[in-house]
């Protein structure tokens, strides 16, 4: 038995929505087991009736049939469980359930304290709308492929691409740093043949290299590119 904890939280909750299958008896029990298996990952009877059964077990704030097969469970959370840190989140939300069938996150309910923390990217999709001039319609994209083909023949795709409309052509995920495109040459090459296309259109499409690379290699590769 583990020995009774008080914690001073401030009992602001986040909540999750999951989809769940199963019958109903099936299905409360997969909320129950995600309850625990999200937060202390340790059997629940060996919890004293403390401040962590009462506050990180997660609760089940609600639970419901939507067809006749599928749950929807609502679930709350500490919001200090989460670290205020977005990895620790996503273990939050869906770490050990997400390997159990029949589970599915289908969505979020954040505080505002936690939302805060999160200030999203950069520029977002009005930034890259705003970048590209494009108000209203759909921005298309596309890969760089097959992985096997030199630098060159990748810019020769690229800048196809951007002749024909692309707004962003991207590296696919399985080029990196490989000896037939070695990761400087096919950046260099690929940024001024979108650069020539766009010369030649009016547009402006844009080159989104694969910065993939060991920890301490990645972040002068963004610089490079």
């Amino acid at each position: 038995m583990i020995a009774k904890t008080a914690l001073s939280l401030s009992d602001i909750r986040l909540a999750t929505v999951y989809k769940l299958l199963g019958d109903e008896k099936l299905a409360r029990v997969k909320a129950e087991t995600i309850c625990i298996e999200q937060t202390i990952e340790f059997p629940a009877d060996l919890i004293a009736n403390d401040d962590i059964r009462a506050k990180i077990f997660g609760q089940i704030e609600s639970f419901e049939r939507i067809d006749k097969s599928h749950f929807e469970a609502k679930i709350s959370y500490a919001v200090e469980s989460s670290g205020f840190e977005l990895t620790q989140l996503f273990n939050l939300i869906f770490g050990n359930s997400s390997i159990k069938p029949g589970i599915r996150v289908e969505r979020l309910e954040l505080p505002e304290s936690l939302s805060k923390a999160f200030k999203g990217p950069r520029f977002g999709r009005n930034g890259l709308r705003n970048y590209l001039g494009i108000e209203k319609r759909p921005l298309l994209c596309t890969a760089l492929k097959p992985m096997g083909l030199s630098a060159r023949a990748l810019a020769d795709y690229a800048y196809q691409f951007a002749l024909g409309g692309i707004d962003m052509i991207k590296d696919d995920h399985g080029l990196a740093d490989q000896s037939f495109s070695p990761f400087g040459e096919r950046v260099e090459l690929c940024a001024a043949a979108v650069a020539k296309a766009n010369a030649e259109t009016g547009f402006k499409s844009i080159y989104i290299p694969n910065i993939t690379a060991p920890a301490n290699q990645m972040l002068g590769k963004a610089h490079h590119a």
